[in-house]
């Protein structure tokens, strides 16, 4: 990110999530402690591998993401968020409750893809993971 003089905190979000496909890919990654490759492209059917890909290592790069080589047979590679990450879940849950909203509103149809991790140990499908199934009351924090 460098050099960069911005003008608004909201340009700097931006620049970190504003990519195509990354506010869906963090969704994701919150919801599901750990997913490898192919688990996050099944969940993101219309992504290319080359743009998952791209997404990723964009991500890795500024400390969003940690990529993980799980030697196990065969060989795997994971993704998570790191702490840096995690701290992002507020703005993916308000994306969510203002994308179900305008959703409702605008008569849009939302599905989420057929195959939804249910033969993955330990991942949840809810809703900043763009489901309804599952879905779970916004969490608040009480001052």
């Amino acid at each position: 990110m460098g050099e960069r003089i911005y003008r608004c905190p909201v340009e700097v979000t931006i620049e970190v999530v504003g990519g195509k496909w990354t506010a869906v890919i963090l969704a994701h990654l919150k919801e599901n402690d750990r997913l490898r490759f192919t688990q996050i492209r099944r969940l993101i059917p219309d992504i290319t591998e080359k743009m998952l890909t791209q997404r990723l290592r964009e991500l890795e790069k500024i400390g969003i993401v940690e990529r993980t080589l799980v030697s196990a047979t065969p060989p795997h590679v994971e993704y998570a968020l790191t702490a840096e990450g995690r701290s992002l879940a507020p703005m993916l849950q308000s994306m969510w409750e203002w994308g179900r909203q305008w959703a409702q509103t605008h008569q849009l149809s939302i599905r989420p893809p057929a195959e939804q991790l249910a033969g993955y140990s330990g991942a949840s499908y809810s809703e900043a993971g763009c489901s309804e199934a599952g879905r779970t009351p916004p969490t608040s924090t009480a001052s």
